[in-house]
């Protein structure tokens, strides 16, 4: 062990048995104190000892890899802050003998705790930001000065809920402290941030968590030191016992001094009485205070971010510029998912009528009407396949990678292109929304997750569809059911069956779980049944993180990109070699099914780019590129094929290429196999001629450059109107 991490492991190991020696000693200690007092400093003496054991596990488990000054400095802090903090009583019994004294101890005392609260508070905005926040000194100021005035008015609203115990404002700065920790491990791992929605996806992130690599840098180690700051200053906020004791002795000071006693205790209960009601108006104006201002604070950072125009397409950047707090109650505030200005269910219902009659009008309508006439009769089987993070990183740069070699020479598919998605990194059920509904998360919201928030039984899907025509429908995902509550959507969306990791027991592992192999075996056996099947197949064998080193040598690809670190390439490398395995897979499945005599339309695609990216497309765009809408979409387009096991009327199936949002490719499908189209996918039809690419961030018509979606100057800006009529009359008004 080198000497920074012997420096790493003993300085939290003696400074824990310090503390522990300060508890021992408080206990042993006979100073006409009570048990109580002594509890309490114990307990304070204790929290920090538990730091310095927290710190410790973190060093001696490898999850802490910053420099060991940091180690070093928030033992000695955290060792000081704990020995402080066993001399309290002491300081608060030197109070009471000058209130004894019959000093005007009330009103100081109230003074200082109330500074201390003010200064805890303050402190707390570094313990949330300054872990994960590396441009802290560029965060705007207002944004600031809103997320450090939330964070104060909720310590003081909860100092004096509790009737002025200093518990309450020490559990808040521990709970925001996590909340910074958790940010920072999840920009580190998923290169996202916390959105409202994640609340509500606790249980699928602990679920999915295990397969990642956590590790710990300084600066958050940094933030815990400050966090044992504030908690040190709230030791010293006089407990209201305490403060009771002081009145008590000035009471018994002045009785004394006043012949019977009578008089002295007279007048300091009028004065007590007076005290306590100036605290219940003091506790419910700031009460009052706190619900405005963090209701109002949230509308008015909307309001300031969307004229500084400022979107959460780019969620990172925006937390770091305006805090994590501002950010988050932003978003929040945007959860409703409100009627598009002008929206009539008139207006939409004209728009649907107006873009079918496009779509009814264009030659490819002519083929379609081929394989409609076709469909009845050979009644295809329908399988779509939702690949975990498939992606040709080709789009990122040249680094010597020819992409996904089976994938890329499939010469004979119905249609095949860029898929452009609305996530990067993880949200993969809000593809698979876009993908069953053909709704656009353009029209959602940042920072929603529509299976985790709404009652979906009301909109229609694919599933749906297709077990009107008579199909059985099947879900299959290697991983729990309740991820995503697609145990609960997948029956709201009509699907029959739901495999989930129950049913592969004993299935081959690849990286971060069943094999896509595996997943294609039930999807042949499902394909034997009688009736035309739908299968929706959800893989998991490519999930992140790509640190696990665990792909075999002789599938193990290497890539080395120049200037970038052995442990980045080293998870390009692993991401790479579990996209060849999928590669593989597919081969062989497509393989399967053009020796099956049953005929079988397939629909591949990528859920979303992986977590790293965002990095490895910086490292390979010249600088000046990276700020443009042209940089970002690189990191939100995967790929996708439509291919089928037998010659679809209408189509020369010759792999003709053609981008477009995932929100439309349901309805290609559709289109080229020949399926009866509801209303809303004939407009999409039309629509997709039209603007064959809308996301979240961008859109984009055939050839044209990159626009804002909400740009209101944008050559397409009225269809994108058309667009989100459609989008609230098949999903916002149902919801």
């Amino acid at each position: 062990m080198d000497l920074g991490r012997t420096a790493c492991a003993l300085a939290p190991l003696a400074g824990a048995a310090l503390l522990v020696f300060c508890i021992v000693r408080q206990a042993r200690r006979a100073d006409g104190r009570g048990l109580a007092a002594r509890l309490g400093t114990g307990a304070w003496v204790g929290v920090f000892a538990l730091l310095e054991v927290v710190v410790l596990a973190l060093v001696a488990s490898g999850i802490y890899r910053g420099q060991a000054g940091s180690v070093v400095a928030f033992s000695a802090v955290c060792a000081a802050a704990g020995v402080a903090a066993s001399q309290r009583d002491r300081v608060f019994s030197r109070v009471l003998a000058a209130g004894g004294r019959g000093l005007p101890m009330g009103a100081l005392v109230f003074a200082v705790d109330l500074v201390l609260v003010l200064v805890a508070s303050y402190l707390a905005f570094f313990s949330v930001e300054l872990p994960w926040n590396d441009a802290l000194a560029d965060i705007a100021p207002l944004s600031a000065a809103s997320e450090q005035a939330v964070i104060a008015l909720a310590m003081l609203a909860a100092w004096f809920v509790v009737c002025r115990r200093n518990w309450a404002c020490s559990v808040l700065l521990v709970v925001l402290q996590v909340i910074g920790l958790a940010q920072y491990f999840v920009v580190v791992l998923k290169g996202s941030v916390i959105m409202p929605g994640d609340l509500l996806a606790l249980g699928t992130a602990a679920a999915v968590g295990s397969n990642l690599r956590f590790q710990m840098a300084a600066p958050a180690l940094d933030a815990m030191t400050i966090t044992c700051v504030g908690l040190a200053l709230l030791a010293y906020v006089m407990p209201v016992r305490a403060q009771l004791r002081c009145v008590d002795e000035a009471a018994r000071a002045k009785a004394d001094a006043v012949e019977g006693g009578s008089g002295g205790r007279l007048a300091t209960r009028v004065p007590g009485w007076i005290a306590k009601a100036l605290e219940i108006a003091c506790c419910a104006a700031l009460a009052c205070a706190y619900v405005g201002v963090a209701r109002d604070t949230s509308v008015r950072c909307a309001e300031r971010l969307a004229e500084e125009e400022v979107k959460f397409w780019e969620p990172t950047s925006t937390y770091r510029e305006h805090g994590f707090l501002t950010s988050f109650l932003t978003i929040a505030h945007d959860m409703p998912i409100d009627a598009p200005a002008g929206y009539s269910e008139g207006a939409a219902r004209e728009v649907e009528r107006t873009w079918g009659e496009h779509a009814e009008g264009s030659g490819e309508w002519a083929n379609h009407q081929a394989a409609r006439a076709q469909f009845d009769e050979v009644r295809p089987s329908v399988v779509c396949i939702m690949n975990e993070t498939f992606a040709d990183l080709r789009v990122l740069g040249d680094f010597g990678y020819p992409g996904p070699r089976f994938f890329s020479s499939v010469d004979d598919c119905l249609s095949r292109g860029h898929l452009f998605v609305s996530v990067l990194g993880g949200s993969t059920c809000n593809s698979e929304f876009e993908f069953l509904t053909g709704n656009s998360m353009a029209f959602v919201g940042p920072g929603k997750y529509p299976y985790n928030l709404y009652d979906l039984s009301r909109c229609a899907a694919l599933p749906q569809q297709m077990r009107q025509l008579g199909y059985a429908t099947h879900a299959i995902h290697p991983n729990l059911a309740s991820n995503w509550k697609r145990d609960k959507v997948y029956e709201q969306f009509g699907f029959d069956e739901f495999l989930d990791i129950e049913d592969f027991e004993g299935a081959p592992e690849f990286h971060s779980g069943v094999t896509d192999a595996a997943t294609y075996d039930r999807v042949l056996e499902l394909l034997e049944g009688d009736r035309p099947q739908f299968v929706f197949d959800v893989t998991m064998q490519n999930h992140t993180g790509y640190d696990q080193f665990n792909i075999p040598e002789d599938k193990l690809e290497h890539y080395d990109i120049k200037g970038q670190s052995d442990y980045d390439n080293a998870q390009l490398s692993e991401y790479v070699s579990c996209i060849e395995e999928s590669d593989r897979a597919l081969e062989a499945f497509l393989g399967r099914l053009r020796a099956l005599d049953r005929p079988v339309i397939v629909v591949f695609f990528g859920d979303h780019q992986p977590n790293i990216s965002p990095w490895e497309n910086d490292r390979l765009s010249p600088e000046a590129d990276h700020a443009s809408l042209d940089h970002i979409m690189k990191t939100y387009q995967t790929n996708y094929l439509v291919w089928a096991n037998y010659d679809v009327a209408g189509s020369d199936q010759v792999s003709e290429e053609r981008d477009l949002s995932l929100n439309y490719l349901g309805t290609l499908m559709g289109l080229e196999a020949g399926l009866p189209l509801t209303d809303y996918q004939r407009a999409q039809a039309g629509l997709m001629q039209a603007l064959p690419v809308v996301t979240p961030i961008a859109s984009r018509e055939q050839g044209g450059p990159w626009h804002k979606t909400d740009d209101a100057a944008a050559p397409f800006a009225g269809t994108v109107r058309d667009l989100s009529y459609l989008n609230y009359l098949e999903f916002g008004s149902r919801v």
